[in-house]
């Protein structure tokens, strides 16, 4: 049999006392909205023009209270939804404390739950940027300003009311708790049983005694609070939209606004709203799961040459520069860099000019390595005036896009810029050299026996941690050796003892035995008792 679903029925679910669920997790790319460097957006949500929610995001565009959820009564599919984007200054004066609209988007709910999808949130990119922020040539890959939001229409919306015959099908629902996936699917029934009500989405009835109590179904509804129980609310590392779409495996999302006659007589629905366990065993990841991004300080895939390039030019900071601020720091480094070089130059200049005013046999001898010298010295510093001056007059007054737009080479890269720019002090470097070395030539020719003497009295000065260094190391080395040549005195003289000690314990035994005479009998001593003092008595006649 056929079953339908009625629109009047369908418009009905929506006018319903449980409100939709709207989130905003945090915003991305503010920075190109306001020339601030941080300041924190204040997020006001309109519906239908007239209730007003508002919730206001931290620095760092993060929402500091996601648990603070904004309830949508009686809303519907065709409710408007208008999202704006306000800057208030931190200032305490009273006219700073005014709003002022960034940026703004509207769309209708049902518009926004088909973007989100199965997804657990969504990114809802913001209109109205100013003309003055607007994105230069060398910003137009990057992504504009958006905020990531999470929408949770009620129960009521995701069953849809379905009115049967009475000889339709019964759709029923079979529990997704402890059992396989093929356990879910709900085939026809070919008996008639009584015709449920359209909005139960449950089978209630109670089980007949003796037999096992199944568990009573509950009504499915994507990203319900009971699917994200223990789960953080703002789920950035993956593994949460990593999980809804595991689902997908299983059961492809139905969509709300397809017509009746899309509808089989008879439906399966699986009511698994987690992929099982299984899956992360039988589909392992064969990617790696963590990526490192730190182009700044790993320098080991780079050759020699493209990192002292790096070191000694701007190349690495113009090219990794993303944001306006960080463009107008490189130019404001350059811009001093040029007028402190500019300074210099003209002072090497001015010595230069000085020498050449004075005749060559005035005060000192110029010979042909002074001369030449002082003419290199004063070519790389006239080069350097020309090229400083023009890099002055073209950056000083320029702001961050048309820096852009002069650095940037026809290969589409800053390799060239960072070369030139670095042009000036190359040149003043090397008039610099010259000029001392015009300048030690001429007095050599003068006095070389000075020169000598303060030549090695600052080059001892100039290395004199090195000097100590060298020194200390010598004095732990020839410790050291000291050290070992006693220990090895020490050692030979206990041998030697030893030795001696040994070899006249060996020689005494021998010599005792070469002394002594033949053996003889030991003598014992009889001592003889003692004679009475008494004298004897008379004999006794014992007859």
């Amino acid at each position: 049999m056929h079953s339908a679903i009625r629109a009047d029925s369908f418009d009905q679910s929506f006018d319903t006392n449980e409100p939709w669920q709207f989130t905003v997790l945090r915003s991305q790319n503010m920075g190109m909205l306001r020339p601030e460097k941080s300041w924190r957006p204040i997020i006001t949500l309109e519906v239908d023009g007239q209730h007003k929610h508002e919730v206001i995001l931290g620095v760092d565009g993060q929402n500091p209270n996601q648990r603070d959820i904004m309830l949508l009564h009686h809303a519907h599919h065709q409710t408007q939804i208008k999202l704006d984007v306000w800057h208030k200054s931190q200032s305490k004066a009273k006219s700073r404390k005014r709003r002022h609209l960034v940026a703004s988007t509207s769309m209708a709910l049902g518009d926004a739950i088909k973007r989100q999808g199965t997804e657990p949130y969504m990114e809802l990119r913001l209109s109205g940027v100013p003309a003055a922020r607007r994105k230069s040539i060398a910003q137009k890959r990057q992504l504009c300003a958006s905020l990531l939001v999470r929408l949770r229409p009620p129960q009521s919306t995701i069953s849809f009311p379905i009115e049967h015959g009475h000889d339709s099908d019964r759709l029923s629902l079979a529990s997704s708790g402890d059992k396989d996936p093929s356990d879910t699917l709900v085939t026809p029934t070919t008996d008639e049983p009584e015709d449920p009500p359209p909005w139960s989405s449950a089978i209630s009835e109670e089980p007949p005694p003796g037999l096992r109590r199944r568990k009573k179904v509950k009504g499915y509804c994507i990203n319900s609070e009971e699917e994200r129980s223990g789960e953080s609310d703002y789920p950035f590392s993956g593994s949460e939209a990593e999980d809804t779409k595991a689902c997908d495996i299983w059961e492809p999302p139905i969509p709300y606004d397809e017509s009746s006659d899309t509808y089989p007589d008879s439906l399966e629905i699986r009511t698994i709203t987690n992929a099982p366990s299984t899956i992360s065993i039988i589909f392992p990841s064969l990617l790696p799961t963590t990526y490192v991004s730190d182009t700044s300080s790993v320098t080991s895939g780079m050759s020699y040459a493209s990192s002292t390039f790096d070191t000694l030019t701007y190349h690495r900071e113009l090219r990794e520069a993303q944001l306006d601020s960080d463009f107008d720091r490189i130019l404001i480094k350059l811009v001093h860099e040029w007028y402190y070089t500019g300074a210099s130059l003209l002072s090497v200049a001015a010595v230069d000019t000085t020498v050449f005013g004075f005749s060559s046999g005035n005060l000192f001898d110029v010979d042909s390595i002074a001369k030449r010298a002082l003419i290199i010295s004063s070519i790389a510093a006239a080069i350097g005036l020309f090229v400083d001056v023009w890099f002055i007059l073209a950056y000083s007054g320029a702001d961050v896009r048309k820096f852009q737009t002069l650095a940037v080479d026809i290969y589409g890269s800053y390799f060239f810029f960072a070369l030139s720019s670095r042009l000036p002090l190359v040149a003043l470097f090397v008039a610099v050299l010259a000029l001392v070395v015009f300048l030690g030539a001429v007095a050599w020719t003068a006095w070389p026996a000075a020169v000598l003497v303060m030549c090695v009295l600052a080059g001892l000065l100039v290395s004199l941690q090195f000097i100590v260094y060298g020194c200390h190391r010598l004095a732990l080395g020839f410790a050291w050796m000291v050290r070992g040549a006693w220990l090895g005195v020490l050692y030979v003289s206990r041998r030697i003892r030893a030795l001696f000690v040994r070899g006249v314990a060996a020689a005494a035994p021998a010599q005792g035995e070469q002394q002594a005479g033949p053996p003889t009998a030991p003598m014992r001593h009889v001592v003889a008792p003692p004679a009475s003092a008494r004298a004897p008595g008379p004999a006794r006649n014992t007859v």
